[in-house]
């Protein structure tokens, strides 16, 4: 049982490849790390198997194994190396993933709120990954957590708007008009902030002009879609292109941090 969703898989990887550029190295006590994330991250699917009542037998082997890994590698990262500041990460994660998992018991962890609380847990890797490979936990590792969840919080509004911009032409109710209105709303909303704050960063010295940068691709598809309403989903096209944008992202971040 793995996620089937491409889309998760790049959010997983992309703090860690983040903060293994920015930092400029990559070593055992981060590869550990990274197997404890990534057996955390695939327990997922399981789990939700679990709480949604499917394939228990099956399920219940996979998050063992699962949970087995993450308790391996995390025992070595901190009985062997002692790296105790990972324990708020793991705890802060953990957290994410019962609620997550609660959501989901009640058929919520769809909601916006659900995915954003899900992008914060994926994000917090970036900032667990940069304290391990330079042993500090500052200002630039906070920096890089809220720029991921920055950045993925904008793949939540603007998918969710293009969805709802869909159902809205396909049955257009009442419902349906007042779903797209207020997403288009809130779309407009949050990208405007997130374009506001920063440039603001950036202006007053605390982040690099490129890293600025590497949010206009998402700012300006975002309000191109409000404005269009383009009423056409393919679901793989709006993925790649998704994609696409995390990996300009990962790259433009990397570099404004190396070259500063």
């Amino acid at each position: 049982m793995i996620p089937r969703a491409h889309g998760a898989w790049v959010m997983f990887a992309a703090p860690f490849v983040v903060a293994a550029g920015v930092a400029g190295r990559f070593d055992l006590p981060a590869g550990l790390l990274l197997t404890a994330g990534l057996a955390l991250f695939l327990a997922d699917a399981p789990l939700l198997a679990l709480v949604r009542g499917r394939q228990r037998g099956r399920a219940i082997r996979w998050a063992t194994a699962y949970g087995l890994v993450g308790i391996a590698a995390s025992s070595v990262l901190l009985a062997h190396y002692r790296l105790l500041i990972l324990i708020p990460f793991g705890l802060f994660g953990l957290a994410v993933m019962g609620v997550r998992l609660f959501q989901a018991s009640v058929r919520a962890d769809r909601s916006a709120g659900a995915e954003l609380l899900s992008l914060a847990g994926f994000s917090a890797s970036a900032p667990a990954t940069y304290a391990v490979l330079t042993g500090y936990l500052d200002l630039t590792a906070l920096l890089l957590w809220a720029l991921h969840a920055l950045f993925f919080g904008s793949s939540v509004f603007y998918v969710k708007m293009r969805v709802q911009t869909v159902a809205h032409r396909r049955r257009p109710d009442m419902h349906h008009q007042e779903d797209e209105s207020d997403f288009g709303r809130a779309t407009v909303c949050y990208h405007a902030a997130l374009a506001l704050l920063v440039s603001v960063l950036s202006v007053a010295g605390h982040l690099p002009a490129l890293a600025a940068l590497a949010f206009a691709p998402v700012v300006f598809r975002a309000l191109w879609a409000v404005a269009r309403r383009p009423d056409d989903l393919r679901l793989w096209r709006v993925g790649a292109a998704e994609t696409g944008y995390a990996l300009t992202f990962v790259a433009l971040v990397v570099m404004a941090f190396r070259i500063q």
